[in-house]
């Protein structure tokens, strides 16, 4: 096995991870960032920006409903969970 010397080792490329490692370069260390299948940083897979869209989704679902408020006509899709649960475990099984 090949020796590796640095001098800050993180496990994990999470947001943390990656924050951490960036941090350590920037007072000249230097880095080796451990992470075995790094798929995204869970904000960016399944916590904050996924809860974004889905807010920002109800938004515009909310502001289409009310749109004869303002003598608009608009269909409002209604999103099934299970097909979306089923999109959402596709596309990051895929990554």
């Amino acid at each position: 096995m090949a020796e590796h010397t640095c001098d800050v080792t993180i496990i994990g490329a999470g947001t943390a991870g990656l924050a951490a490692e960036r941090a350590a370069r920037k007072s000249g260390a230097t880095t080796r960032l451990i992470d075995d299948k790094f798929a995204g940083t869970v904000c960016a897979t399944v916590g904050c920006m996924p809860s974004k869209l889905l807010i920002a989704a109800a938004n515009a679902a909310h502001g289409a409903r009310r749109a004869d408020v303002f003598g608009g006509l608009c269909q409002v899709i209604i999103l099934r969970r299970e097909q979306h649960r089923r999109h959402h475990h596709a596309v990051n099984s895929a990554v």
